[in-house]
């Protein structure tokens, strides 16, 4: 969809996924920062558009958009870094640090602190439900150093391919290694709760039989009635902070740059100590 009005002056906004709780409340964000600062947001999202980032960006640039916000963990970097040469563009909520452009997100410490936290409840192994950055750069980049943090600290690792479909870890790859794993490491929280689902359809018990861990700790999956044990990204703030720099750079030319924001540890329910039992059969 899209919307402009005449006589405003006009950021471009494309979102991947508006209908996910992640990429909805970092949208209203950019707009509620934007709008303050007296620029109308024409927004662009994948339904409206044919699913391409690049495409979008040039339908926000055929607005006249004075500067364009991309907020989506699957970019065409170089398309990107093109376009970021005639029109000042910022990415929003992606981990990945190309030269070339500005970013705003997370700072990616999250996954350090859930190993350390995984390795201290007493897990040594552990599967990384691991993701392809072809289906997403963020999540790619986090199920990638979960593998090499572990790694690192003495864990057993066992990869669960990510299924795009069903945003969820291959079912029958999780299956087999649930005889090996006492904890699974999701690099979201959607995927942690597509994870839980599964296992509790098999009769197994969080974390009774198996722990869980997420990253986003953010609106109703933030809940403490869930209890996820997750990283808690500071959303809103990149959300503002990449509407401030888009429009900073409107009129004041800027060096790339990549400004990375902290969130924090959220301990919950899903993370127990390892079973002390075997498991129960899976039928």
């Amino acid at each position: 969809m899209a919307l402009r009005s005449e006589g405003f002056r006009t950021i471009g906004l494309y979102v991947r996924a508006i209908g996910t709780e992640f990429y909805g409340l970092l949208a209203a964000a950019i707009s509620d920062e934007a709008e303050k600062a007296g620029y109308h947001v024409a927004l662009a999202t994948s339904s409206a558009q044919s699913g391409s980032a690049s495409d979008a960006v040039d339908y926000l640039r055929s607005l006249r958009s004075e500067a364009i916000i991309v907020a989506s963990g699957r970019i065409d970097i170089d398309r990107m870094v093109g376009v970021a040469r005639h029109i000042p563009l910022v990415v929003a909520g992606c981990v990945s640090s190309p030269p070339g452009l500005t970013t705003v997100s997370d700072d990616g410490t999250g996954v350090d602190s859930l190993v350390d936290e995984v390795v201290a409840a007493g897990h040594r192994n552990v599967g990384v439900v691991d993701v392809s950055e072809r289906d997403s750069m963020t999540q790619g980049y986090r199920s990638a150093k979960l593998l090499t943090s572990l790694a690192a600290v003495g864990c057993v690792v066992t990869r669960v391919p990510f299924d795009p479909d069903f945003e969820a870890p291959e079912g029958r790859v999780l299956r087999e290694a649930l005889a090996d794993i006492t904890v699974l490491m999701c690099a979201s929280d959607p995927v942690m709760i597509n994870a839980w689902e599964m296992l509790t359809s098999w009769g197994l018990d969080v974390p009774n039989d198996i722990s869980l861990t997420g990253y986003d700790g953010i609106g109703a999956l933030s809940s403490p009635v869930l209890g996820l044990t997750t990283w808690s990204q500071p959303l809103d703030e990149v959300g503002r902070t990449a509407a401030r720099r888009a429009i900073q750079m409107t009129t004041s030319p800027l060096e790339p740059a990549h400004v990375r924001l902290r969130g924090q540890l959220v301990r919950g329910r899903t993370l127990g100590t390892p079973r002390p039992h075997p498991l129960p059969s899976i039928a």
